[in-house]
């Protein structure tokens, strides 16, 4: 057939005796409407050879006379139903019947019958693809549904048990902060130690906690989990990186880098994994009273990340506070510190939101913030000044007048010495 005998699909421009339906609809995912309506002057069939143009809504005699006509008629009927109903052959005779019979023959060759679980359904099914339970992935979802809250009721059951017998044997306290609960004891939280089912007979792998304390220990596993989240998308970043600085994969010691540079940034920007102000108010929840009004001054290290290149920023600060009441933890510092310099900043902001944070809680008298910077951008680039330090300071109240001021550096340069 000469390609002027052809019609040309104008989505994949291939040429066809005819553009056919199951052509559209398996290759470009179209109907023979859409297509008509995108391509309105394209042609379904070659120039010359409509099919239906010269046969459509014409009768027999029309098409070919009164004599053939009759035995057409005879042999088929006059309607197509009819003729279909005359002759049953003639539906096969295309070949589709024929080739559905062969298809469903070939579909059971190999394959098992069973029943639906769920729906009672028989149908066929392949011991690679499918396990014969379920009919289909909704079925599975409804009674994965089912089990659940089987599960469910069944861990209650065990749960008010085991609850029950570790009460007996160790008393109705929390035992993490140690608070009673004898008079009800029923509103302490059992707390697995593995994650299992509450199935177990060694209570050893259960402790009870009071509702506070039960869940910090869940808040504090789920920000373990989140410190994981975007490990995908830093590696995929990382292998990207060393392809266009041409190092191979292959070798040994770039094998695992994605894996160990993910895991670095997650580590070093772990601020960018939690709700700070959650975590600060968790921090600064308990403060002390107190009737000193002197200074106090707490000393620390951190690090944190340069937002300019991305490069370790080492710190080392000094936060002095004069009491009005209250002090915070000899800890909460260099925690508040931690948090803040887990998100990349630059220096100074930093310093600026160490003093507001403690200020807002405890409102001392007075409060100075003191920080000195190693950058790693500008010891190791750049400039390469391997001695460079950034100093910054924010204070508040006393610490404006010189005389508090000064007491402050004299203290901090004896401790530097």
């Amino acid at each position: 057939m000469d390609r002027m005998d052809k019609v040309k699909c104008e989505i994949c421009g291939k040429y066809f005796a005819r553009i056919t339906n199951t052509h559209l609809q398996k290759q470009h995912n179209i109907s023979c409407k859409e297509y008509k309506e995108k391509f309105f002057d394209a042609n379904f069939d070659p120039k010359g050879c409509d099919r239906g143009k010269y046969t459509r809504g014409k009768t027999y005699e029309e098409l070919y006379g009164e004599d053939k006509s009759e035995s057409i008629k005879k042999q088929r009927g006059e309607t197509l139903k009819e003729t279909y109903s005359k002759n049953p052959d003639l539906r096969k005779s295309r070949g589709q019947g024929q080739k559905r019979k062969a298809g469903k023959r070939k579909m059971k060759k190999g394959m098992k019958k069973s029943t639906c679980k769920v729906c009672k359904k028989v149908f066929w099914y392949s011991s690679k693809d499918n396990s014969g339970i379920y009919c289909s992935k909704k079925c599975n979802k409804i009674d994965q549904s089912n089990i659940s809250k089987r599960i469910w009721k069944t861990s209650r059951k065990n749960e008010r048990g085991i609850k029950l017998k570790i009460i007996d044997e160790r008393g109705s306290f929390c035992e993490k902060c140690g608070k009673d609960f004898s008079s009800n004891p029923h509103s302490l939280c059992l707390h697995h130690l593995h994650y299992n089912y509450y199935t177990s007979s060694d209570l050893s792998q259960f402790i009870l906690l009071c509702k506070s304390c039960h869940t910090k220990l869940h808040n504090k596993i789920r920000r373990e989990q989140e410190n994981y989240l975007g490990h995908t998308n830093i590696m995929k970043s990382i292998v990207s990186l060393l392809e266009s600085l041409g190092v191979s994969l292959d070798d040994p010691n770039f094998k695992s880098t994605p894996q160990r540079v993910a895991r670095m940034y997650t580590e070093l920007c772990f601020g960018l994994f939690t709700d700070i102000n959650k975590e600060m108010k968790d921090i600064l929840s308990t403060v002390f009273p107190s009737s000193n009004d002197e200074m106090i001054i707490y000393e620390g290290e951190s690090v944190g990340m340069c937002p300019h290149h991305l490069l370790p920023v080492l710190y080392r600060f000094y936060i002095g506070i004069i009491p009005n009441g209250f002090v915070v933890g000899a800890s909460k510092p260099q925690r508040i510190v931690d948090l803040l310099s887990s998100i990349p900043d630059i220096q100074e902001d930093i310093t600026v939101k160490v003093k507001k944070a403690i200020q807002d809680v405890i409102k001392p008298s007075g409060i100075i913030v003191f920080m000195e910077g190693k950058h790693m951008c500008m010891r190791i680039r750049g400039i390469k000044a391997p001695n460079a330090v950034v100093r910054t300071s924010s204070l508040a109240g006393s610490f404006t007048k010189n005389e508090v001021r000064n007491e402050f550096l004299t203290l901090i340069s004896k401790q530097g010495k």
